[in-house]
C-alpha cells in the first residue's frame, strides 16, 4: 500500500521515485547471530554448517557495498538537471 501511495505522489507532485527492495545484507560489523556470520564461523571452526528446517528454503543475500553503490547510483539518476 505504502509503495502504490508513493507511486501516486511521485506522478501527481512530478517527484522522482525509485522504491530499492533489499533482502539480507551482510558486511562488517555484522551481528554476530545472522545467518552469514554464523556459517563463516562454522567454517572457520571446521564445524559442519547447520542448516535449519530441509534446506528447501530460498534466502537472497546482498553486501553492504553493492546496497550502497545501488543507492548512490539510484539517487544520482533521479537527480533533475
Amino acid at each position: 500500500g505504502a509503495e502504490k501511495y508513493l507511486k501516486l505522489f511521485s506522478l501527481a507532485s512530478m517527484i522522482p521515485l525509485t522504491i530499492l527492495r533489499y533482502s539480507t545484507i551482510y558486511g562488517p560489523r555484522n551481528r554476530t547471530n545472522q545467518i552469514i556470520p554464523r556459517i563463516i564461523n562454522q567454517a572457520l571452526m571446521n564445524e559442519p554448517v547447520k542448516i535449519q528446517g530441509a534446506g528447501e528454503t530460498f534466502r537472497d543475500f546482498i553486501y553492504i557495498s553493492d546496497v550502497i553503490r545501488a543507492t548512490i547510483k539510484s539517487i544520482k539518476k533521479n537527480i533533475r538537471k
